[in-house]
Parts: C-alpha cells; sequence; structure tokens
C-alpha cells in the first residue's frame, strides 16, 4: 500500500511540474489513443423460425408441409469489457473568451456480447399427408448472441477552458458494427405420434452489419505540455435496431422416408444503449498559443 501511494505522489508531482506553465492553446488539431471500459445493454430480442418440407418414401414424394409459430422473445443482459481507442479532432475559441467549440472522429473497439442458450420455439403445422392435416413441433436454437464490436462517431462539442484545460459536452452520430449469430438450428415435428427430427444435421447462422445511432458525450482535458494533454470521456450511443434474415436448404436422408426442405427465419440483434469511459493521450498540430 505504501508503495502504490508513494507512486501517486510521484506521478502527481511529475504532472504538476510538467504542467505547470501549460495553457490551453486557443485552436489547433489533435490526434490520440487510449484505453478505458465498454458497457451495453442489449435488452429484448426477437427471433422466428418457419420450416417447409417435403417427405419421401423410397424416392417418391409423399407429403408436404409448412411449419411456423409467433416469434420468441428473449431478454439478453448487459456486457462490460475492456476497450481500446483512437481519437482526432480540432476545437477553437470564440473569440477572446474562455468559450470553445470543436469537433472529433472516435474509433472505439468495445468486444461486447450477450446471448442465451437452448431457444426453445413451438410451432405448428399443417400437412398433406393422408390423416395428418396438422401437427405440432419445436424449433430449437443450441445458441443465439449479438455483439456489438467495432464503433466510431462523429462528434460536435461545446466548451470553456480554464487555463490548463478545458471541459465539454456534445452530441452526434455513431456507426457500430453488429454481429448476431443462431448456433445449431434444428427442426423437429410431431408426425403419427412420433417426435422427428425433420431437419437433420443442426445448421448455424450468421450475420453482420452497420448500424447508425445517435451519441452524446462530455468531458474532461488537462494539459502536461502546450502540446500533449490528457482526455477522460464518457460516451454514450443509442443505435438503430433491426432484424436479420436467413434462409437454408437442407435434406435428411433416412429409411425409408426422406426430408428435404428450407429453413427461414429472423433474429434481431438489438442494443438499447453502449456506454464508454475512455482515458486517452493527445497530441496538439498547427495549435496556436493560449494566453499566459
Amino acid at each position: 500500500m505504501r508503495s502504490v501511494m508513494a507512486l501517486s505522489v510521484a506521478l502527481v508531482f511529475v504532472v504538476g511540474v510538467a504542467s505547470a506553465h501549460a495553457q490551453t492553446p486557443r485552436s489547433g488539431f489533435f490526434v490520440g489513443g487510449g484505453v478505458g471500459a465498454g458497457f451495453a445493454k442489449f435488452g429484448s430480442q426477437s427471433v422466428y423460425n418457419k420450416g417447409i418440407s417435403d417427405t419421401y418414401s423410397n424416392g417418391a414424394l409423399i407429403a408436404s408441409g409448412t411449419a411456423d409459430g409467433p416469434p420468441v422473445d428473449a431478454g439478453f443482459g448487459t456486457d462490460s469489457a475492456a476497450t481500446f481507442g483512437a481519437q482526432f479532432g480540432y476545437f477553437d475559441h470564440v473569440g477572446n473568451s474562455d468559450w470553445l467549440w470543436g469537433a472529433k472522429f472516435t474509433y472505439n473497439y468495445l468486444g461486447l456480447k450477450s446471448g442465451t442458450p437452448n431457444l426453445i420455439i413451438p410451432q405448428y403445422g399443417t400437412s398433406s399427408a393422408p390423416g395428418v392435416p396438422t401437427f405440432t413441433g419445436y424449433s430449437v436454437t443450441q445458441s443465439y448472441s449479438v455483439e456489438v464490436n467495432h464503433q466510431m462517431t462523429s462528434l460536435l462539442y461545446l466548451g470553456k477552458s480554464f487555463g490548463q484545460g478545458f471541459v465539454y459536452a456534445g452530441a452526434g452520430v455513431s456507426l457500430s458494427r453488429f454481429k448476431v449469430d443462431l448456433d445449431g438450428v434444428v427442426g423437429y415435428a410431431t408426425l403419427n405420434g412420433v417426435f422427428t427430427n425433420v431437419s437433420g444435421a443442426p445448421q448455424s447462422f450468421s450475420s453482420t452489419d452497420w448500424r447508425f445511432g445517435a451519441a452524446i458525450t462530455a468531458g474532461v482535458t488537462y494539459y502536461l505540455t502546450p502540446s500533449w494533454f490528457v482526455d477522460l470521456s464518457y460516451l454514450v450511443t443509442i443505435p438503430d435496431t433491426r432484424t436479420a434474415w436467413f434462409t437454408s436448404g437442407f435434406y435428411n436422408p433416412g429409411t425409408p422416408d426422406t426430408f428435404k426442405g428450407t429453413l427461414i427465419g429472423s433474429a434481431t440483434s438489438n442494443v438499447d444503449t453502449t456506454q464508454t469511459i475512455m482515458v486517452s493521450l493527445n497530441r496538439m498540430f498547427w495549435a496556436t498559443p493560449g494566453r499566459e
């Protein structure tokens, strides 16, 4: 504990000496990078599955059927992870005042993920088979997950300088990369009283997309030297929602019956909000010196 306290005191002393004569520049470009923590609230998801199949016996078509059911909602939780990111931007004071405006572009790698195992969707079907006009079944998914990884934002902000730094707040747009995975999907049906695997071997589906959203930020900077500053920022994004659709054929040979058909389905990859707290070290370029 004493060594940690001694190191903290030493760091405070070094920063104090380095920034003793540092002033916030009047304007300039900056670029930097850092590390932080990311959080995501995934919220409610929805999955829909439908199966269309033909049944063959010794090579001859004997029946056709279709089965689906209402979408099933799955409530996902939250996730947090260490993140890293980069930013570049520009700011300028308004006239000779302490007020300033700025713009910056940020990139963060989030790597946030949530999911649920063993998702079961009840289904109801119709068939052309003699004596089997209707039947029940299930679509079983071994794992359903949603991930948000890469995220970029474009932000405008207003701030007020206080000598060796400034505070700011702003808003803009975000662009986030989402991935949804459905692993191990199998369609089952109760045919003539027998619980039957219709679609055969488990299938997996995956989809990625980029999604716009709103972004809000706030932060504080502190200048170590006229060219270097530390930025502590807080960022919230609200991404758009989207549904991914999947289609895949299946072939399930058997003796004497063989099933051949198509799996059709959809899944959401919703994230209610993402939050990022980032500490970055930044370098100024083409800066106009501040007032002494």
